[in-house]
Parts: C-alpha cells; structure tokens; sequence
C-alpha cells in the first residue's frame, strides 16, 4: 500500500479502480483469489489488516479506510511528486543545454489537459475531485512562479497602460462574451502572466503578472473590486474618440 500515486492513477478509471482494489487486497477478511470491484467505488469503504505482533504475541488487527487514510493523504503529495518530477527533468535539461521551453509547455499542457478532463470523468465523487483539483492549481502556480524566467524566454509582452484588476476585468468580460475563447481559469492565467504587464502608477513602470488562484474565481463569485474595474473599463471605451482610426 505504499504505492506512489500521479495524477493519472486518480483521473484514469481503470487506473483508479486497481487502486482501490489493491487497497481491497490487504482486507484479511475476504477471498485474495477473486476480484474485488469491477467499477470504482465512490462511497467509503474499508479494510481489516494485521497479524500477529512478535513483541507481544498478540494478533493485532487494524481498520483502515479508503478514502479518509489511504487515498486523501495521497493526494497531497501529488503536487509535491508532479514539481518534483518536473524539475528534475528541467534540471538535466539545463545541464545538457536540452529545449527548456519545450519542458515547460509540455508540463504545462499536461495540466491543462487534466483540468479538462477532470470535468468529465464520473469515477471520482465532488469532494476527491475538489481535491484533485486544488493539486493541479498548486502545480500551475508553482510552475508560473518558479517559471525558471531567467532561462526560459517567454518573448515579449502586452504592456496594458491600466490596473492590474482592470487588466483582469478586461480579459474576464471578453471571456465571458466570447470574444475570445472560452478557457479555463488556471488557462487564463497563464495566459495573462505569459504574455502582458500592467503599469504600477506608484512606480511608473509596467510590471509583471503573478496572480493568486483565488483573484479569478473571486470575480465569479462577485467580488466587489469587479464593478468598479468594469465602470473603469466603461468610461474608457466611451470616450468619444475611442474607436476614431488616427
């Protein structure tokens, strides 16, 4: 049961139901001869384990469930294995003068593509795929922020002459319209942070993006700093000479 679990050992159904039925094995109460589960298992269950203790003597037998001790401390670690993984392989790269760009828009892609499929898959109950969910945002934002920006060239970038919050607003409300492509938000931001500034009016310079996963989602959830940004956004596009070709 000390088995090393990656995010496609939990999104994969096939996957995830030899998971559970290796967890399944251990049960000292059933028949070791037969399978255990022929679909994966969304409630709780759990196994008896154990044996004779040879200190004491004493045959010593323990209840463990699947969910709340095996698979959910797991999951945890997800992020930790996946970033692992990821800079390790960025660092043989960097040694070997390998393509870092292609290192990292590969794992990038990689994440992208589980958001999406997260949504879909109908073997995980809500609160597994909460948490899932929450592992790949942690390895996106590690990613962007440890986005190794002194060797890895992004190329050059947007400079918006706003707010960083207008910028947001801007790209949520275009979003929303579909005017651009209709993305997830962990997308969106790393569509943001790869390719625009915004200018700081205290320092009078553009400056890069680093959003909190939680500054998106709080414009869904009617943050109120949204309404203001967007009046902002308002004013500017109906100034009189703002469509005029000059």
């Amino acid at each position: 049961m000390n088995k090393i679990l990656d995010f496609i050992d939990i999104l994969d159904s096939d996957r995830y139901l030899s998971v559970q039925n290796l967890f399944k094995y251990y049960d000292i109460r059933i028949n070791k001869e037969k399978s255990f589960f022929s679909k994966p298992i969304l409630d709780e269950f759990s196994i008896l384990y154990g044996g004779l203790n040879t200190e004491t003597g004493i045959n010593e037998e323990h209840k463990e469930y699947f969910f709340k001790d095996y698979l959910i401390p797991k999951i945890e670690y997800l992020s930790i294995n996946f970033m692992s993984h990821y800079k390790e392989q960025f660092e043989i790269l960097k040694l070997s003068n390998g393509n870092l760009e292609l290192c990292y828009q590969q794992k990038t892609n990689e994440l992208l593509s589980y958001f999406e499929l997260i949504e879909s898959i109908t073997h995980l109950n809500k609160e597994i795929k909460d948490l899932v969910f929450k592992e790949f945002e942690i390895c996106l934002e590690e990613i962007q922020k440890t986005n190794y920006k002194e060797d890895v060239y992004r190329g050059d970038k947007i400079n918006f002459r706003i707010s960083s919050y207008d910028v947001l607003a801007l790209f949520y409300i275009l979003r929303q319209n579909e005017i651009i492509k209709w993305t997830d938000f962990p997308e969106l931001k790393i569509l943001i942070e790869n390719n625009c500034r915004f200018f700081d009016k205290v320092t009078k310079t553009y400056e890069n993006f680093e959003i909190n996963r939680r500054t998106l989602y709080g414009f869904k959830n009617g943050d109120k700093g949204i309404a203001k940004a967007l009046n902002r956004l308002k004013d500017k596009f109906q100034e009189a000479d703002f469509f005029e070709l000059k």
